[in-house]
């Protein structure tokens, strides 16, 4: 038994994680590695799925643009990028 992919009002297939909201604009829902919940919405699915890949963009290059950062975690985050060279 094939299953059914879900499809907006123009019949256009949605990725994981999309949604056509009542109003016509887009969303697309994710959790991030500590478990919490993120939206972020667009008027056209073209423009969400740009958005869409900034963040995976961001996620890979270890951007965090939602999280409110201060001067002393910042150096530390640049002294030591990764966990794999702290000692």
């Amino acid at each position: 038994m094939k299953l059914k992919r879900r499809k907006d009002n123009n019949n256009r297939v949605l990725k994981d994680g999309e949604y056509q909201r009542t109003n016509g604009s887009y969303e697309y829902k994710w959790r991030d590695k500590k478990g919490k919940r993120h939206s972020i919405y667009a008027k056209t699915l073209n423009e969400l799925r740009k958005k869409e890949s900034s963040l995976l963009k961001d996620s890979i290059t270890g951007i965090n643009c939602n999280e409110k950062i201060t001067i002393k975690s910042y150096c530390f985050s640049w002294t030591f990028p990764s966990e794999v060279f702290s000692f």
